[in-house]
């Protein structure tokens, strides 16, 4: 397991008297986003829409994730119109 993780460039290791000490190579953040990404591309084929519907029909979502939420949209927004 440590080894496809390697190999797909999350850990990277040296080896110290013997034995393979393993390091991750890209910050929990980093790891998120791109899980994530791999997420909407492979299982709903690049469309988040199916994912927000998830969010709506939750029961709990909280104020300060609905407020990430809107400013999430607000900044999509935003570069629509720029572009």
């Amino acid at each position: 397991m440590m080894e496809r993780r390697r190999a797909k460039g999350y850990l990277q290791r040296r080896q110290q008297d013997g034995v393979y000490r393993y390091q991750a190579t890209r910050g929990p953040q980093s790891v998120l986003q791109g899980a994530v990404a791999q997420f909407v591309d492979n299982t709903l084929q690049g469309s988040v829409s199916p994912f927000v519907a998830y969010l709506s029909q939750r029961q709990q979502v909280s104020d300060n994730e609905l407020a990430e939420l809107e400013a999430l949209v607000a900044e999509l927004q935003s570069r629509r119109h720029e572009g």
